[in-house]
C-alpha cells in the first residue's frame, strides 16, 4: 500500500493495489509472546503506567504483525490499563485462543445531561473529561436510572445531534430534496465546505474538534457510535492522500462536472496546440471556437458550493484567457 515511498520507482497505476494479503504479513509467534504478555497479571500497571517490557516497544512500529484483535486489546491496556478487559484473539491456526483478563477497580465518572441540551452538555463533559482516564456514567436529570443503558444512549444521542442538518457539518446539509432534520448519505458522511464566513466557520471547527474528542473517548470506553462515515474520509483519517477518483464516493455531482471541465480543458488545450502548427486550419478554427462557446454557456464564477473563492468572486466571469490560466 506504500508504493509512493518507492523513490526512483515508476509503477504504473495499475500495479497499485495490493499484491500480498495483510494477514500473511501477521506473524503468530510474535502474537502469542505478546498476548503472553498481556494475561500476565504483572503487566498491568507496568501497562497502566506507560511502561513497556523492552522488545514490545519497537514492535509498537510495525503493527502490521499483529491481527487487529491483538492490536485493540493492547490499544485498550496502552490507554486505559485499569480497565476491566475481557478479550480473545485467535492466532494463526484460528483454534487457539488467548484470553487475557484483569480485574482493578476503574474509576467511574457520573455526568448529569439533560435531554433538551444535551449537545450543549455532551460537549462539556467532554471539555472536561476527555483526556482523563476515567469511564463516563451518564444520568439524566429528573429522570431515575444510571449505568451502561443512559450512557449507551446518550452516545447514540449525541451520534444523532451531530447529523442536523443546521449545524452544517456535512456535505449534503443544503440538500433541498432531503426532508428531515438530519443529513442522510448513502456513501456516508463527508464534512461539507467551510463557509467564507469566519466566526461560522470557526463554529464548524469547534464541532469537529468535539467530535475528535467524543470520537477518541468512545474508542477509550469502549462505545460504539452510530455516525456511517464516509470510506473516503476515513483515508484522510490515517494520513493518506486522496485521488481525484475518490471525489465520486462523497459527491457524484461535482465529480461529474470536474470531469467535464478537466475533458473541456484538455480538448481546448489540444486544439490550441495544433493551430500553432496550423493557424489558418478552418476545421481546427471551427472547433476551438465551438469549444471556448461551450465553456462560455457554463457562465462559470469564482464560487463553489456558495463558497466564494476570492474577493468579489461571484461577479468575476471565467474568460477563456482566465480558463486557461486556471487549467495550467
Amino acid at each position: 500500500n506504500n508504493w509512493s515511498k518507492l523513490k526512483g520507482i515508476k509503477v504504473p497505476d495499475s500495479l497499485k493495489k495490493t499484491i500480498i494479503p495483510n494477514e500473511e504479513f501477521e506473524n503468530h509467534l510474535l502474537t502469542a509472546k505478546l498476548m503472553a504478555q498481556l494475561q500476565n497479571a504483572k503487566s498491568v500497571p507496568m501497562f497502566a503506567t506507560g511502561m513497556f517490557p523492552e522488545w514490545v516497544g519497537p514492535l509498537r512500529n510495525y503493527p502490521f504483525l499483529f491481527p487487529i484483535s491483538t492490536r485493540m486489546l493492547f490499544f485498550y491496556f496502552s490507554r486505559t490499563a485499569t480497565r476491566v478487559l475481557s478479550r480473545s484473539s485467535a492466532c494463526a491456526d484460528k483454534h487457539q485462543k488467548y484470553e487475557t483478563k484483569h480485574i482493578i477497580n476503574q474509576q467511574k465518572q457520573s455526568v448529569t445531561v439533560n435531554r433538551d441540551t444535551i449537545l450543549v452538555d455532551g460537549i462539556a463533559a467532554m471539555n472536561r473529561f476527555a483526556s482523563n482516564n476515567v469511564t463516563l456514567v451518564i444520568e439524566y436529570e429528573n429522570e431515575v436510572g444510571h449505568g451502561l443503558g443512559p450512557t449507551l444512549e446518550f452516545y447514540t444521542l449525541i451520534c444523532e445531534q451531530l447529523q442536523r442538518k443546521d449545524l452544517k457539518l456535512w456535505r449534503g446539509w443544503d440538500d433541498s430534496s432531503q426532508k428531515g432534520e438530519f443529513v442522510f448519505n448513502a456513501a456516508g458522511l463527508f464534512p461539507a465546505p467551510l463557509p467564507s464566513d469566519e466566526h461560522e466557520a470557526s463554529k464548524i471547527c469547534k464541532y469537529f474538534e468535539f467530535l475528535g474528542k467524543f470520537t477518541a473517548k468512545a474508542l477509550s470506553d469502549n462505545r460504539l457510535l452510530a455516525l456511517p462515515f464516509c470510506k473516503v474520509w476515513y483515508k484522510l483519517m490515517i494520513g493518506r492522500q486522496l485521488k481525484f477518483e475518490d471525489i465520486e464516493v462523497f459527491d457524484a455531482t461535482t465529480f461529474g462536472s470536474l470531469t467535464y471541465f478537466t475533458e473541456l480543458s484538455q480538448d481546448i488545450q489540444g486544439l490550441q496546440s495544433k493551430l500553432k502548427d496550423n493557424p489558418d486550419d478552418s476545421t481546427l478554427l471551427a472547433e476551438y471556437a465551438e469549444k471556448i462557446e461551450e465553456l462560455d454557456d457554463n457562465c462559470l464564477n469564482f464560487t463553489i458550493d456558495s463558497r466564494v473563492l476570492k474577493e468579489n468572486g461571484e461577479n468575476i466571469t471565467v474568460t477563456e484567457k482566465i480558463w486557461m490560466n486556471i487549467s495550467d
